[in-house]
């Protein structure tokens, strides 16, 4: 989830369909800006030590007594949202968890009048600051507790490089990830994510620093390194000086023209937390603060959050839509599905397939535009070609396809579940296997004309929550409420209630950390997937590993098949789907 839009890429198509590819094409496709968009790296490099140094000469004379608790505008980030002003200074001993915090809680119950927008799983908390900021040198710390849920991770604004951007903390590459089965529980404690400890130990509390930095985020930081994105320790590098490259300032589609800079991120996800537990995973709010070269530790407080977690946090009725049958390349009987890559790339990659511009040389106009603008593809240096991307989750494969359906038909996903360790019931121990975390989410279609609304899911299951037959195969149908079939409730079979609109798209999520929860021949990350062969805009696309509907390719048993087809053929059909390896495909009359 990011704080803005995420996957856009699934449902442009879907969103676009009643639009004439020419106006299409005419509003959003710009002109590929060059990159990298400077021609003196050192000189933006002297921008952002600037703007470090302000901070740094402000907090010290602060801490001294010599100035005011406000930070003036003219030291922050120029490119910062204007929500997030003003900032003040704070003793980090004044300032209570709850004041620093945004929080978006988990829900295994979705209410269709109050859902949460912005692309959430919504078996996840989300947990972010309302703003970064800090100097290069300082140390952003978290001391907390680990959560009673399956995943845990921290994320941050990766070392300051003007040679990738992240932008609006939306588009561009990655944040450096500190997974929680490599945390370092305090003495005496347990770190209860490790494959065989106790879940539910009551002396479970952690310490983790991120130190801002200046370079390449892959030279600096192990952990930032795909595919595993693993290192022992609870020290990483980070930044939250950050270049936002041409969307910062250049009059190009979704740019912001804020300015080049921006404020950093943090991300504290708590996937799936114990039923019992509450969406806080039964713990406190970590403790927040910065800290000096000195040692100094003081803290920014937004003066704004409370309207940041109002928009964080703002719901929206159920999305009504058309129910159409399918016909876009995404929603067809042989498609399977993209292996997503960065939010912008799926944009771009969704608007070149809808107004057909499809031959080498289009293709190789849109990578340029996606580089230009994100600093992200195959033919850059790491991490820019790496397969996560800005608000994702590293040890995530997020695979996406479009969903069509017309009135009295339904839409059913089958195949064999990866082995996963139970926790939401309050499991006492952390086994290990193929997978650590997988689910399933329906997002309607997203008008991109009136995007405020955008990614209210309306379905969602997850891995402990799939009924599965004997051979532990699954039947997931989707219909809304009137077509839901009289066999919904029967043995292996999962309904889920797709809401008033039969368009839109899905999103696996397929979560796993090596080796004790990653099956190494089947996982679809970038150790059996390259950058290009993911990218439908590549000259190396291979449609071959996941995107055909079948079970030839790489997750063979595991790879989910598409059906569609009218109710009255599934109330004869049900679970026996589960046992096909080809898709059953009834189109419309």
């Amino acid at each position: 989830m990011s704080k803005q839009w995420t996957f856009l890429s699934l449902l442009l198509c879907s969103a676009l369909a009643g639009c004439s590819p020419k106006a299409i094409a005419n509003f959003v496709l710009p002109k590929a800006p060059a990159y990298p968009d400077f021609t003196d790296k050192q000189a933006i490099v002297a921008e952002a030590q600037a703007i470090s140094d302000g901070l740094e000469k402000h907090i010290s004379a602060w801490l001294s007594g010599k100035a005011s608790a406000e930070i003036p505008a003219e030291l922050l980030p120029k490119g910062m949202s204007l929500l997030d002003a003003p900032f003040e200074l704070v003793r980090a001993e004044n300032v209570r968890p709850e004041e620093q915090w945004l929080i978006r809680k988990a829900t295994y119950q979705l209410n269709f009048n109050a859902l949460s927008g912005l692309y959430p799983d919504p078996h996840c908390t989300y947990i972010v600051p309302a703003a970064v900021i800090l100097p290069f040198g300082h140390k952003l710390i978290v001391e907390g507790e680990f959560p009673h849920a399956r995943f845990f991770d921290l994320q941050m604004s990766p070392p300051l490089d003007p040679n990738f951007y992240y932008v609006d903390k939306k588009f561009g590459v990655s944040e450096v990830p500190l997974v929680d089965a490599d945390i370092e529980p305090l003495p005496g404690h347990t770190n209860p994510f490790l494959v065989g400890a106790n879940r539910n130990a009551s002396k479970r509390s952690y310490r983790v620093t991120f130190e801002m930095k200046l370079g390449n985020g892959v030279a600096l930081e192990p952990a930032y390194r795909e595919p595993l994105y693993r290192k022992k320790g609870n020290l990483r590098y980070a930044s939250a000086i950050q270049y936002q490259g041409p969307l910062g300032y250049q009059d190009i589609l979704l740019s912001h023209k804020r300015g080049k800079w921006d404020d950093g991120t943090l991300w504290l996800r708590y996937y799936a937390p114990d039923k019992a537990k509450g969406s806080l995973g039964g713990v406190a709010l970590p403790r927040l603060y910065y800290q000096t070269p000195a040692g100094d530790k003081y803290y920014v407080v937004s003066k704004n959050r409370a309207a940041e977690d109002a928009q964080f946090n703002k719901t929206f009725p159920a999305k009504a839509g058309a129910f159409v049958p399918p016909k876009a390349f995404s929603t067809t009987s042989d498609f399977g599905w993209m292996r997503d890559l960065d939010i912008y790339h799926g944009l771009i990659g969704s608007i070149y397939q809808l107004v057909g511009k499809t031959t080498a040389a289009e293709k190789a106009e849109g990578r340029a535009l996606v580089k230009g603008i994100t600093s992200t593809g195959e033919d850059v240096p790491a991490p820019g070609n790496a397969m996560s991307s800005n608000s994702r989750v590293p040890y995530i494969s997020y695979l996406s396809r479009g969903l069509n359906m017309d009135k009295d038909h339904v839409l059913v996903i089958t195949g064999k579940l990866p082995k996963y360790p139970k926790t939401i019931q309050g499991e006492p121990v952390m086994a290990g296997g193929q997978v650590r975390y997988l689910s399933f989410t329906f997002y309607p279609a997203l008008d991109i004309f009136k995007a405020d609304d955008a990614g209210i899911p309306h379905a969602s299951i997850m891995d402990e929550e799939m009924r599965l037959n004997q051979q532990g195969y699954y039947t997931l149908v989707y219909s809304d409420e009137a077509t839901r079939p009289a066999n919904w409730n029967a043995a292996g079979i999962s309904w889920q209630n797709s809401g008033p609109t039969g368009s839109g798209g899905l999103v696996v999520r397929w979560l796993s950390v090596h080796s004790e929860w990653r099956d190494a021949a089947l996982v679809p990350d970038a150790s059996n997937i390259s950058y290009g062969e993911a990218s439908w805009l590549s000259t190396r696309w291979n449609q071959n590993l996941v995107g055909r509907n079948n079970q030839s390719g790489l997750l063979k048993q595991y790879q989910p098949l598409v059906h569609y087809l009218k109710r009255s053929t599934f109330e004869k059909m049900g679970p026996q789907l589960a046992a096909r390896t080809t898709p059953y495909w009834e189109d419309a009359p």
